[in-house]
């Protein structure tokens, strides 16, 4: 089973990939006539992918930042957050004891969270962008 800060790594670097998936995929739906209200619907899902990651985002560095305590790791987290996660195995414990109690449902929302963003990941065919 994945840790909770692997998890929150792995959605960090997998929203950028749905939203340039869904990107393409609007540019591609405005090529056609008929699929206009697809387009619609379409820019209406990432509007919310991109609110959702950006408020993940944010969430992500206050809970991160007393964990992850330079600003190079910090504005590396935006950047490559795989990389700056999976940089330390002491960042796990450091998360565990500031979240305490409140850690499994933390990890259980993580993990749904992620699986959402592989599901749309796949159904927009970037899998093998994402590194799998």
């Amino acid at each position: 089973m994945a840790t909770g800060i692997e998890v929150a790594g792995l959605a960090l670097a997998v929203f950028p990939i749905v939203v340039k998936g869904m990107e393409n995929l609007i540019e591609t739906a405005e090529t056609f006539k008929s699929w206009k209200r697809y387009r619609m619907v379409l820019a209406e899902y990432l509007q919310t992918i991109k609110d959702a990651g950006a408020f993940f985002i944010d969430t992500a560095e206050q809970l991160l930042e007393d964990i992850i305590v330079t600003k190079d790791n910090l504005d590396a987290l935006r950047d490559n957050p795989a990389r700056v996660v999976f940089a330390n195995p002491r960042y796990e414990e450091l998360l565990k004891l500031r979240l305490d109690h409140n850690y499994d449902s933390f990890l259980r929302t993580l993990q749904k969270m992620f699986a959402a963003l592989e599901s749309v990941q796949k159904k927009l065919g970037l899998e093998q962008r994402a590194g799998k």
